[in-house]
């Protein structure tokens, strides 16, 4: 393997706290003309130049406004309307931020320059080149539109920041935007553990057990569309992300959320940073990972030329406590692809490079590095008429990768049930996955098989292979065996602490320290 220093030190934007004022709105009778309600706050009134942010509220009313909205300044007020032009609902509520303008916060407009097909790129200082940035955005109807009546999210091209339209319809020339960049800004995905139907619960200490705060949401694309209207709801002690129009909330789809937040209920108990995150921070410093499922020799470990070259029980990860090196095996299938699951795709011996442990947003994070050498992914085509070597399917194989620039977040959030400690799991991969030869979806006879979705594109095969890893990681973080590493660090600083937590309800991390309420 080449050697490799892997950086895993991310470039974070410090930029200062923002100044603003939010509040609730509720469009009656009383505000409501035609399409839109008018706010009538100190806030907004008389303000043109401010910029407003809104997400919807789910509130006591219990209504769902499966619209898309925007703000517009007319008569000395400022407005929500819907894009639609259709009639404002009754009792819908709305979450309502007003900021001031500056460099941190402004409106972006589409045009010919910067608009192509379905998005609009931001030209910003702040923003350019700062994967790491985090923005909020709302819709602006200006001094006369146009409209656009879709669903809106943002994400990262590589370089610039980009509004775009989620069911992929032409952005519009002349739309506005207002964009708010801040590092009070957090991100939430939406996993299997934290769905439920049409929403997905939010769980950050921020948000936790405050049922008054005001939370704004824009939605974050990285490999998920969810062409929907989207809003907040508070249930269970949880603030939740929904779909408007009760379509199920899709897995991995990402969102920015900005939370104003509520008075915190009173803590019954505290436990410090350093009883607790330095001897879990000195566990998990130790812990590396190895994946491989590949073995060069056809037919080595299984009968069939089906699973030809997989190689089971050969991942693992491993953590040295009290001087004790615990290895922990565990078994990533092969990822199959196409109609008849032609294309069989092995991780060949990929490690760990790096490990670093710390907090972020009320979690523990540990961040793996992977190191950065030879051909990580080795694929073989089985059972098809075109598979390597057949004349009348020139270049019609399955290419293999390399796995580049790879790291891994494993994201811990402290848990309390019965007095004791425990942790909810999310693991996320990022890795660069280059195609090495031939892809079969071009330059060969059957590539239209790639248009009808009948074989998966570089992109598709991709996501397979990382949800695929992420899985199988998921699944032994959250096993028995691995809880009886970590739970006992975390259960042995309560007990050390002689703090009683038998009447508290929750816990989070809250400034480093672990606040019980």
């Amino acid at each position: 393997m080449k050697n490799l220093i892997f950086c895993i030190l991310i470039f974070i934007s410090f930029l200062p706290s923002i100044d603003a004022q939010a509040f609730r709105h509720i469009a009656t009778s009383a505000n409501i003309s035609g399409n839109f309600t008018t706010i009538g706050h100190p806030a907004t009134n008389n303000r043109p130049n401010a910029l407003l942010f809104v997400t919807s509220h789910y509130g006591t009313s219990r209504i769902y406004h499966n619209k898309a909205v925007g703000v517009w300044y007319n008569a000395n007020r400022w407005t929500i309307f819907n894009q639609d032009r259709s009639s404002m609902t009754n009792n819908a509520q709305f979450n309502v931020l007003v900021v001031e303008r500056g460099e941190n916060a402004f409106i972006h407009s589409a045009t010919t320059g910067n608009t192509s097909s379905h998005i609009t790129t931001i030209d910003h200082p702040r923003l350019n080149g700062n994967a790491s940035a985090r923005i909020m955005v709302t819709q602006n109807y200006g001094a006369g539109g146009p409209y656009n009546n879709k669903s809106i999210g943002v994400y990262y091209t590589g370089s610039r920041w980009a509004i775009f339209n989620q069911d992929r319809t032409a952005m519009p020339t002349g739309a506005q935007f207002n964009v708010l960049i801040s590092n009070e800004i957090f991100e939430v995905e939406a996993t299997s553990s934290s769905i439920s139907s049409n929403w997905t619960a939010i769980n950050n200490s921020r948000t936790n057990e405050r049922s008054d705060a005001l939370l704004f949401v824009t939605q974050y694309w990285t490999a998920v569309y969810n062409p929907q209207e989207i809003g907040v709801w508070y249930n269970s002690n949880r603030w939740s992300i929904y779909n408007q129009s009760i379509a199920d909330m899709p897995r991995n789809a990402k969102f920015f959320v900005l939370a104003n937040a509520g008075t915190p209920p009173p803590s019954c108990a505290t436990i410090p940073r350093e009883s607790w995150f330095n001897p879990l921070q000195t566990l998990l410093s130790t812990a590396a990972i190895r994946v491989n499922n590949y073995t060069p020799t056809k037919n080595e470990f299984n009968e069939t030329g089906e699973r030809a070259f997989h190689k089971p029980n050969d991942c693992f990860f491993s953590v040295n406590s009290g001087g004790r090196v615990f290895r922990l095996p565990f078994s990533l299938d092969m990822v199959e692809g196409g109609p008849d699951k032609r294309c069989k795709a092995y991780i060949n011996d990929w490690n760990s490079h790096s490990v670093n442990v710390g907090l972020s947003d009320g979690r523990i994070l540990i961040r793996i590095g992977f190191e950065n050498a030879g051909t990580e992914l080795i694929t073989n085509c089985y059972n098809n008429a075109c598979c390597e070597g057949n004349p009348f399917c020139p270049g019609a194989g399955c290419p293999d990768y390399e796995l580049n620039n790879a790291w891994m977040n494993i994201f811990l959030t402290p848990t309390l049930s019965s007095g004791q400690l425990s942790y909810d799991v999310e693991v996320a991969l990022n890795v660069d996955m280059r195609e090495l030869g031939i892809d079969p979806c071009t330059n060969n006879f059957w590539a239209f098989l790639c248009d009808w979705g009948l074989i998966p594109r570089s992109g598709d095969r991709s996501n397979m292979i990382r949800q695929g890893i992420e899985g199988s990681l998921l699944a032994l973080v959250r096993s028995s065996t691995i809880r009886g590493i970590v739970e006992p660090i975390l259960n042995s600083a309560v007990r050390s602490s002689g703090v009683d937590i038998s009447r508290c309800r929750s816990v989070a991390i809250e400034g480093g320290n672990l606040i019980f309420r």
